[in-house]
C-alpha cells in the first residue's frame, strides 16, 4: 500500500510492483502481486475508504480517489 501512496494516480505495472517489493524473494512469482492487490482492495472496501486500486490481473494498477 505504501508504494501506491507514494505514487498516487501513477500506473504501476505488475512487473514493476513485483520487482520493487518481492524481487529478492526466490520462491515468489508475479502472481503474488494479484493476491496482494485483491487483499488490499478487500481491506479498503471494509473500511469504506475513499480510495481504490484500479487495474486487472497481469496489467497495470493505479491508486485513485473515489
Amino acid at each position: 500500500m505504501a508504494h501506491f501512496m507514494i505514487n498516487p494516480t501513477k500506473k504501476l505495472t505488475t512487473k514493476h510492483l513485483f520487482r520493487t517489493i518481492w524481487d529478492d524473494e526466490e520462491d515468489m512469482d508475479e502472481s503474488i502481486v494479484w493476491v496482494c492487490i485483491s487483499y488490499l482492495r478487500q481491506k479498503l472496501q471494509a473500511i469504506q475508504a475513499d480510495i481504490s486500486i484500479l487495474g486487472e490481473k497481469g496489467g497495470d494498477f493505479c491508486l485513485l480517489q473515489d
